[in-house]
């Protein structure tokens, strides 16, 4: 297979008022999020100014970052992590202090709840620990928290622009863990199933580096904004060819020293300008059936908020 996909990861955009019934209950979902139990006023959102978040990360959550690559707007409402020189094959761009990631057993601790290893409780701890950290003004992941965008996130389980049987699936599955992190934390509904939807978004499987049961579900500043392909930007994105998919995507490894590095791709060498990408799921790529083809795409969809045939 190769990468002849753009990228985009759609993270902003106001969204109006939707309410949705799963069964005899109903969640309204509202752009506002952060009201009583949420934020701190004054407390910093997600910032349009790539580089106040980039000071975020160094600072406060102790992330190294190659003068090689930069955060900026990607164009399409969000942003991405684009090389601002010559990036060599396999060069580490990024190292993040594994204490800055927020890792399904330090998340359950945080919030006070015995660690588990299914990915359902896991999910559950890390939202929870996300609600905490965005109330708190110091602790653990309490700056990485303020970085989301609690006001402006933009997903289909909040437009619900098609409800199918995926989509009822789905948004009960994060309704209920919803509801789980709202009585863990004390916080509304709102800002707890938006918190969820950021677990499932943004989360990494990092069990290819700790393989303990309790990494596989894992958030981590700085990596969280390396997009995923799309159709979008194909035209523009010629020098990315026929590379296999594991050798045109950025990887992760450890340095030994408490660190996860970030590294380009093991296959291309990445001029100015480009942009450094991830790879979150196949999304129906190399699917021969058609019809299993459109249902792992619509799962992509309802897990990451796009989907990369589309967006």
């Amino acid at each position: 297979s190769c990468v002849a996909m753009a990228m985009r990861r759609r993270r902003y955009g106001l969204q109006s008022v939707v309410v949705w019934t799963l069964g005899a209950q109903s969640l309204s979902i509202s752009p506002r999020v952060v009201t009583e139990g949420g934020l701190r006023g004054g407390e910093t959102q997600q910032s349009r100014d790539p580089q106040e978040l980039a000071r975020i990360l160094v600072q406060e959550c102790g992330v190294w970052i190659s003068d090689g690559v930069a955060a900026r707007e990607d164009g399409l409402g969000g942003l991405g992590i684009f090389a601002s020189r010559g990036i060599a094959r396999g060069e580490i761009v990024a190292r993040i202090p594994w204490e800055s990631c927020v890792t399904p057993r330090r998340a359950a601790e945080y919030v006070g709840l015995e660690s588990r290893d299914d990915r359902a409780s896991q999910c559950v701890a890390l939202a929870a620990a996300l609600v905490k950290a965005a109330q708190s003004a110091h602790g653990p992941w309490a700056w990485y928290a303020r970085t989301l965008p609690w006001h402006d996130l933009r997903h289909p389980l909040l437009t619900a622009e098609t409800v199918d049987d995926a989509y009822v699936d789905y948004a009960s599955q994060a309704r209920r863990a919803a509801v789980a992190v709202a009585e863990i934390t004390g916080t509304s509904l709102e800002m707890s199933f938006r918190a969820v939807l950021f677990v499932l978004s943004r989360s990494f499987n990092l069990s290819h580096l700790i393989d303990d049961g309790f990494h596989a579900v894992c958030l981590v500043p700085f990596y969280d904004l390396v997009n995923h392909p799309s159709v979008s930007l194909v035209k523009t994105l010629h020098r990315f060819g026929d590379l296999p998919v594991s050798g045109a995507v950025s990887g992760s490894t450890t340095d030994g020293a408490g660190h996860l590095c970030v590294r380009a791709p093991s296959l291309l060498e990445l001029a100015p300008g480009d942009q450094l990408l991830g790879w979150y799921g196949n999304a129906g790529w190399g699917t021969q059936d058609p019809v299993q083809s459109a249902q792992e795409t619509r799962k992509f969809e309802l897990q990451y908020g796009f989907n990369p045939w589309r967006d």
